[in-house]
């Protein structure tokens, strides 16, 4: 094991992560409201190119404003681009900008 994560065609690739993606102005905000703005920005992860983000902790959403998320790319900055597309993605959607 060399520490590195690898597609299933053993390519290398590179992640930006949290469990902690919170902002008030997500609150209220439910999994099928998520599921809409992922769909509709295509923000998920696209298993032909092996990049996108995988969205969890997605119950805290509502309640909490808060939500995790690994963005997936060829590079270091391709995977800090991805996440901070979805993060201004759910703030221009929730007004939060």
């Amino acid at each position: 094991e060399d520490g590195k994560f690898y597609s299933r065609q053993g390519q290398e690739k590179y992640y930006v992560a949290t469990d902690n993606l919170q902002k008030p102005q997500y609150k209220g905000l439910l999994p099928h409201d998520l599921m809409d703005i992922i769909a509709y920005h295509r923000l998920h992860f696209d298993s032909s190119t092996e990049t996108g983000t995988v969205f969890h902790l997605i119950s805290c959403l509502s309640e909490f404003g808060k939500l995790g998320l690994t963005s997936i790319g060829n590079s270091p900055a391709e995977a800090k681009a991805i996440y901070a597309q979805v993060e201004q993605v759910l703030d221009q959607e929730t007004n939060c900008v």
